[in-house]
């Protein structure tokens, strides 16, 4: 495990997302606390998917479906499948297969197959 030096020899203090996000403190506290983050005299523990996106500069939607779909991370973020399953399906293909099976298959029986049988049935509809 790396090792980070303490600010001030002292460890941080934890502040939630939930409570930065509802906290009624005023405007030159919430300054503070903002400061306190960036000095790193204070952690942001948890944030709310909302301030996670901010961080991470990606849509909101975005870490919904990473949230949702962590078991299929790997796939994801190699570009195998799509973070978000295509809205008219609900990840579903025609045949009932989702993508993460759909995935599975073709894992299964080999690339070369499953392209051999796409230009077969290719050929067959012309």
């Amino acid at each position: 495990m790396p090792y980070h030096s303490k600010p001030n020899g002292v460890n941080p203090t934890p502040i939630s997302g939930s409570f930065l996000a509802r906290n009624h403190a005023g405007m030159a506290t919430r300054a503070f606390m903002a400061a306190d983050l960036h000095l790193g005299t204070s952690v942001l523990t948890a944030p709310t998917q909302p301030q996670a996106a901010a961080l991470a500069r990606v849509n909101a939607r975005y870490v919904y479906w990473g949230v949702k779909r962590q078991a299929e991370r790997a796939d994801i973020e190699a570009g195998r499948i799509p973070l978000i399953p295509n809205p008219k399906t609900n990840g579903m293909t025609a045949s009932g297969i989702d993508d993460a099976g759909l995935v599975q298959f073709v894992r299964s029986v080999g690339i070369d197959r499953v392209i051999h049988a796409a230009i077969a049935v290719e050929q067959a509809q012309h």
